[in-house]
């Protein structure tokens, strides 16, 4: 086959979209020749798949000019992420020049924000395609979207492949460590929910340790701030690799993210902490939601303890 008649244009910044971007294009690289571009977060990830990439600038104008040099590829491919505006400019002037864009969403929240809902006109940046990575999130979009949108079912090869990470990694499962993880929605106030797990520790009758992962996306501000961390053996993940930090889990707890998920698929007991309160739909049962303090002491316990 002729990858060059195959061309594939790719455009990402967002950490969960390159992932699942990434894995994609390595699943298919004998089968298309994909040109990525790439800006902020999804920079560090294509550089640790040894992807090849360009840089792209967060300027309409350089977008712009990327689409109109790249009008004879098959389509356009994008991630997603609903408060950064990059991938809709793209998936915007990818009309413009009249080059089918397809959206590959890689979570289950959020998902018509992503496209600037509930701001009137929200369904003019929707691309011309939807892929999915299971069959929970093609129900979603289903749902959600108008039904004049074609959704694809897209096999998620980076689930599939962070589970196959953390199976050979081997690591020793003795230790007593919690992986806490944050995510890029700026209505988190991930201090609350650490200081949740900070004041659920102290009540485990035993030495643990904490490992923060933070989203490429958190500004950190939460942490830096955060006074209380002193009294608690608490460490920062400088792991490119979620495998890595998942593999020396003990148990993982954190904001709404797709990490969450990640680490109950590869067998790790999984809490969200919802200290806003919101509504949250997990889409697989696996992920435990808790929202009061004292059910977060009691399953760490339980956890840690048999208790």
């Amino acid at each position: 086959m002729d990858k060059n008649s195959k061309k594939i244009l790719v455009i990402v910044h967002d950490a969960g979209g390159a992932e699942l971007i990434a894995a994609y294009i390595k699943k298919h690289e004998k089968q298309f020749h994909f040109k990525p571009f790439v800006v902020g977060p999804a920079k560090s990830i294509f550089e640790r798949e040894h992807i090849p990439f360009s840089l792209l600038e967060n300027d309409r104008d350089a977008i712009t000019q990327v689409i109109r040099n790249n009008r004879d590829a098959q389509y356009l491919l994008v991630g997603t992420m609903y408060h950064t505006r990059i991938e809709l400019m793209a998936i915007q002037e990818a009309r413009i020049a009249h080059l089918y864009a397809i959206a590959y969403i890689d979570s289950w929240v959020n998902y018509r924000e992503r496209f600037d809902y509930p701001r009137s006109g929200w369904q003019n940046n929707l691309p011309d395609e939807l892929w999915v990575g299971d069959i929970e999130a093609q129900r979603m979009a289903e749902s959600l979207f108008p039904k004049s949108l074609p959704i694809k079912f897209v096999k998620n090869e980076y689930f599939k492949n962070i589970e196959e990470k953390v199976k050979n990694l081997n690591a020793d499962k003795g230790h007593n460590r919690i992986l806490f993880l944050t995510n890029s929605d700026p209505r988190d106030d991930h201090g609350v929910a650490f200081s949740w797990l900070l004041d659920a520790v102290q009540n485990i009758d035993m030495k643990t340790e904490i490992l923060i992962r933070f989203h490429p996306s958190d500004d950190q501000k939460w942490f830096k701030d955060f006074h209380d961390k002193q009294r608690f053996q608490v460490s920062v993940s400088k792991e490119g690799e979620l495998a890595k930090d998942l593999a020396q889990a003990k148990i993982v707890i954190g904001s709404e993210t797709t990490a969450l998920v990640v680490a109950a698929l590869c067998g790790l007991p999984s809490v969200c902490i919802n200290a806003r309160g919101v509504d949250i739909k997990s889409p697989f049962p696996y992920v435990m939601i808790i929202d009061d303090k004292s059910e977060l002491k009691t399953y760490l316990k339980r956890i840690f303890q048999n208790v």
